[in-house]
């Protein structure tokens, strides 16, 4: 509908055609209209004749209209005919006396008429309430009428639905009785139907299963033949492996057997044929074991790792020999020079003897093999030895606490509460970091800290907080050979998180380098000697490498690749700022990088291990010692790469110059540039916004 429709019909309403004057108050009628506003309103014409009729009143129906409309009559200038006689008479009369009689007659009509009127109003007001009465009683009555016809209406329906459902009910009781009236022939008739159709079911079903168990069993004679065949075709392979195992075994024998230096290779060399006894007999074992039951995937297994672990005694025996050979050349150089410095020799030996007192608290029998340079230095003694005997007096403290069976939930719950929040470290973002930061910070300062579905404090035992601290120390030292040596990126947040924790609590910091010194004694640096009366297995151990349930020594690149995990955690410790909240310094920074550097090249290098252990450290540091130390770092670099270098390829053994090389084109690349690139994964300052 358009809008001019609207309008155009909104101009014909009632409301549409009044005339509004906007101007009524200022054209000079502002009086008249106030007194028209005020006289009484007009009666209805109608209903002042029907009220002059009942009354008989015989006045004319102009007087009625003039009772209606008295407006007109106040108006002077119009001339009726009451005025016309008026002025007739008084033609005749003397003014005064008209006068008088004139307004008597006024005043007296006036009255009649009023009272005439009151009289016709209050009759038509009773009989508008009679009538209304009236239909008031009508209505009522009519309603009265309605309601007796609804409530007969209803009882009509009732009646008709209770008939309705007696036929109902006569219909069903009638079903009912002419089911029942079945005959019971028809139902033996259908009963001996369904006997007959059971039996030879029952006949069909006994004919299957004499056919399935005839089937089963010889199922399971065609499965027993296979098993056999099998059974045997696996204890032919064990049998070939086994062979090779004692062809390979046979041959580190005759290697070991052919050496011209059996003195120096004695205490390896005994070993070695121990763990090839052992060896061979576990494979004879597995295969005697197959014979009697049956192949399983395990005893393969089994039988392979043995396999690796010949491979591994070869390449071990092979080491053994080098290095008889590399020792029965310095004895020899030794016997040759020994007349001329043995003053010298009795000297380094009475040193070496004091370094090694230093470090294990007791004196140490002849036989040193080297002096300070060679080992450690001598700072670096006593801190590790300080370290070590501190960390053995806090396990001390709780050793009560975990013997006590008691106690074994709430040591569960305290690891648990250690090991969740550690494992949950990463690089995703710094509000999730610092999230496990302070609920490890809540369980150090003994508040209660969730664990599963219940609380647990380190204050709840007296020995409680100094468990919960080795604990932790030992758990991110560990993130080295678990996280750190598989992806290097992520020593930098288990570094921040180590840092920030030792920022607040200094001796978690002990803890932390009494458990770094223990997995890798070079980051003291400390390389150790063998002292006469140790085993292979006990010096090896010192030295980090791992042994499994066999007595098989680790590989050595699986032990150079979790040294460098313990190495870049290490380095990225020193480098690393605190967390928001921990401080601003570092407790153990740069300075510390520096000191580590300077001591590990006033030592004589070791194989593979010094190499190693310097390009992750360098790759980690560098960046920040050039950043700190500027000119003399670049010269201390110059100084390794020709002094101290020549010295690390010398005590490389042919064949495996790997991190060596690796080691060279680092820093000749570094040198080049004059810069050390920053390392990945360095937690930058907007990461702890993230």
């Amino acid at each position: 509908m358009s809008r001019t429709v609207v309008l155009e019909a909104l101009r014909k309403t009632k409301k549409g055609n009044l005339k509004y004057d906007s101007t009524w108050h200022s054209d000079g009628n502002i009086k008249d209209i106030i007194r028209s506003a005020a006289s009484p309103p007009p009666l209805p014409r109608d209903l002042v004749i029907r009220s002059l009729e009942k009354l008989r009143i015989s006045d004319s129906i102009d007087q009625a209209d003039s009772l209606a409309e008295p407006s007109q009559s106040d108006d002077g200038s119009k001339n009726t005919p009451t005025n016309d006689t008026r002025n007739g008479k008084s033609d005749q009369e003397s003014p005064s006396r008209l006068s008088s009689s004139y307004s008597d007659e006024i005043v007296q009509a006036r009255e009649q008429r009023t009272a005439r009127i009151q009289v016709a109003l209050r009759t038509f007001e009773e009989e508008v309430v009679i009538e209304a009465q009236e239909r008031n009683k009508d209505r009522r009555e009519r309603q009265e009428a309605f309601s007796r016809h609804v409530e007969w209406e209803a009882k009509q329906d009732i009646m008709l639905l209770e008939q309705r459902t007696e036929l109902q009910r006569r219909a069903l009781w009638q079903k009912i009785n002419d089911v029942s009236a079945e005959s019971e022939e028809s139902r033996e008739r259908r009963l001996l139907h369904q006997q007959e159709r059971h039996r030879l079911h029952v006949k069909k079903l006994d004919a299957k299963m004499k056919e399935a168990q005839l089937q089963k069993e010889l199922a399971e004679q065609e499965r027993q033949k296979r098993k056999r065949a099998e059974l045997q075709s696996f204890v032919n392979s064990l049998s070939k492996v086994k062979g090779q195992i004692d062809d390979q075994a046979g041959r580190i024998l005759q290697e070991l057997h052919s050496c011209p230096h059996q003195e120096q290779l004695a205490p390896r060399g005994n070993g070695i044929r121990d763990l090839i006894k052992r060896l061979q007999l576990k494979a004879d074992q597995l295969v005697e074991t197959a014979r009697e039951s049956k192949p399983s995937e395990q005893a393969f297994q089994n039988m392979t790792v043995l396999i690796q672990k010949i491979v591994d005694l070869s390449a071990l025996s092979k080491g053994a020999i080098a290095d008889a050979e590399k020792l029965a050349k310095e004895q020899e150089v030794a016997a040759r020079a020994k007349a001329a410095s043995e003053a010298a020799a009795a000297a380094a030996a009475t040193k070496a003897a004091r370094v090694s007192s230093a470090v294990t608290g007791q004196d140490v029998p002849g036989g040193v093999k080297g002096v300070l340079s060679e080992m450690a230095n001598a700072d670096s003694l006593t801190e590790y030895r300080t370290l070590q005997e501190n960390l053995l007096n806090v396990q001390k403290s709780f050793e009560q606490l975990k013997q006590d069976r008691d106690m074994k939930t709430y040591c569960f719950d305290i690891r648990k509460a250690i090991n969740t929040p550690v494992n949950a470290i990463s690089s995703q973002s710094g509000s999730h970091f610092l999230g496990k930061l302070r609920r490890i910070q809540q369980l150090l300062n003994g508040q209660q800290v969730e664990v599963g579905n219940k609380t647990v404090s380190a204050k709840n035992h007296p020995d409680g907080m100094a468990f919960c601290k080795d604990l932790l120390a030992k758990k991110i030292v560990k993130q080295g050979q678990e996280q750190v040596s598989s992806n290097y990126e992520s020593a930098f947040p288990f570094a921040a998180l180590a840092v920030g924790l030792w920022s607040q609590h200094p001796d978690i910091g002990d803890l932390i380098l009494a458990n770094f010194h223990q997995q890798c004694p070079f980051l003291v640096p400390y390389h150790m000697a063998k002292r006469e009366d140790q085993s292979n297995q006990e010096y090896y151990k010192l030295l980090g490498y791992l042994y499994d349930s066999e007595g098989g020594i680790e590989k050595q690149d699986k032990y150079l690749k979790r040294m460098s995990g313990y190495t870049r955690l290490y380095a990225a410790i020193l480098v690393s700022v605190p967390p928001p909240g921990c401080g601003q310094v570092n407790p153990f920074g740069r300075e510390k990088a520096w000191q580590w550097l300077s001591r590990l090249l006033n030592l004589e290098p070791q194989p593979d291990i010094t190499a190693t252990m310097l390009f992750d450290f360098l790759e980690v540091c560098g960046f920040a010692l050039a950043e700190t130390y500027k000119r003399q770092f670049f010269k201390l670099i110059q100084a390794l790469i020709r002094g101290y270098f020549p010295k690390i390829e010398a005590v490389t053994p042919k064949g495996s110059g790997g991190p060596v090389m690796r080691l060279k084109s680092y820093l000749q690349n570094c040198l080049q540039s004059q810069k050390f690139p920053r390392p990945a994964g360095l937690l930058s300052p907007s990461f702890w916004r993230s």
